[in-house]
């Protein structure tokens, strides 16, 4: 159970002055979930939110919660099938209910509700679908990677990564599957490079610089590791490497705490998610040139930003941020949505602890993992694009 320790860390911080510490997990409604007043998100009632899931986008410009799912686990992560739609929410187990088992949620993109449940009791953390097979790929926190039919979903196989593998990305030009494993001391991090054909381990990118998240441009095929910090003197980078040859090309310096990081399919611009708790203690959201690997510009953000995806439709940007600032000052919580021009347009609130963020490829949705306190206010959200 170490593991579980460091990678519930990961997740954003409890806001103690707005939630409750919750007690053991009751039977959740659709209505427990909190949704926005329309003053904050546009939507009909708080109150009733099986009429929010049939509120139709009258205007795709406004962003509307249009469904909120719940989940009593904390949902620790998002991803999506660009072939059917379909969305898988790793889903830890949580301290307060200790006959919970950890899960992965099964969501209908046409229907916004749960059509299925895979048990998974090795502590699922992250998740990928290829979009060359719509297989899926968990990394669970026993260092293992599943490999999960998409058809079936039924497990294909096992794949033994890391102690401390965590997140994941498929390559859409090669199918092959990157695994990130931050490594059991400051030096000892990896990548891990699993083929998408046989499910076997192919190569290890030694990463000694404790590399967190990673994404894979659609255009090129290079792959992004954002580095958090591997030690005195190291403050953290970006690493570029090469989908054909392996090998890291460009290092782009960074030391705001990078953390999360994206790749957009419409631009081949990528996003980088600096944390207000990196070295100059100041969050962000860098914008890099998916061509020459140069800094284009930097946007602020001081709400403890957290995740973040790109809408392969549109091109705008989705980042989730957290509120609360080390220094123990409220920021407002909820959603950024930034235009392809890299300028901030509407604020989504959302005080239920946003995490992970993934935009649906065929309907151009977003969902949200809310990991609150408050076992009622945990879920999924649904954003229209």
């Amino acid at each position: 159970m170490a593991s579980l320790s460091v990678r519930l860390s990961s997740l954003p911080r409890p806001r103690r002055s707005r939630f409750a510490v919750g007690g053991a997990i009751g039977a959740l409604t659709l209505a427990a979930l909190a949704v926005p007043s329309a003053a904050t998100a546009d939507v009909s009632t708080a109150a009733n939110v099986s009429a929010v899931a049939n509120v139709s986008a009258v205007a795709n410009a406004v962003p509307k919660v249009i469904a909120a799912i719940p989940d009593p686990l904390i949902p620790a992560a998002i991803a999506i099938s660009p072939q059917t739609g379909t969305v898988y929410v790793p889903s830890a187990l949580i301290a307060e209910d200790t006959s919970a088992s950890s899960d992965i949620p099964v969501i209908s993109g046409q229907t916004n509700t749960i059509t299925t449940t895979l048990p998974d009791g090795d502590l699922p953390l992250a998740a990928a679908v290829s979009p060359r097979t719509g297989d899926i790929y968990v990394v669970n926190g026993n260092g293992g990677v599943w490999a999960i039919s998409g058809q079936t979903n039924t497990i294909t196989a096992t794949i033994q990564v890391g102690p401390l593998a965590g997140e994941v990305a498929v390559s859409p030009l090669t199918g092959n599957v990157y695994v990130v494993d931050s490594g059991s001391a400051l030096d000892s991090g990896s990548i891990a490079m699993i083929s998408g054909t046989t499910n076997k381990l192919i190569a290890t990118i030694a990463d000694h610089h404790a590399p967190g998240e990673i994404a894979i441009s659609p255009r090129t095929g290079n792959v992004y590791v954002a580095n958090q910090a591997g030690g005195p003197g190291d403050n953290g980078s970006v690493w570029v490497i090469s989908g054909r040859t392996n090998k890291v090309t460009a290092t782009i310096a960074d030391r705001n705490g990078p953390g999360s990081v994206a790749v957009s399919p419409v631009t081949g611009e990528v996003y980088v998610v600096n944390g207000a708790d990196g070295p100059l203690n100041t969050g962000s959201v860098w914008v890099i040139s998916g061509r020459t690997n140069k800094l284009i510009t930097t946007i602020p953000d001081n709400d403890w930003p957290g995740a973040v995806a790109v809408s392969p439709r549109t091109g705008d940007i989705y980042v989730t941020n957290g509120g609360d600032g080390e220094d123990g000052s409220i920021h407002p919580s909820g959603v950024w949505l930034i235009g392809k021009t890299n300028k901030l347009i509407t604020t989504i609130a959302d005080d239920n602890s946003p995490a992970g963020i993934a935009v649906s490829p065929q309907t151009g949705d977003i969902y949200v993992a809310n990991a609150a306190d408050t076992p009622s206010d945990r879920g999924v959200w649904v954003i229209s694009g």
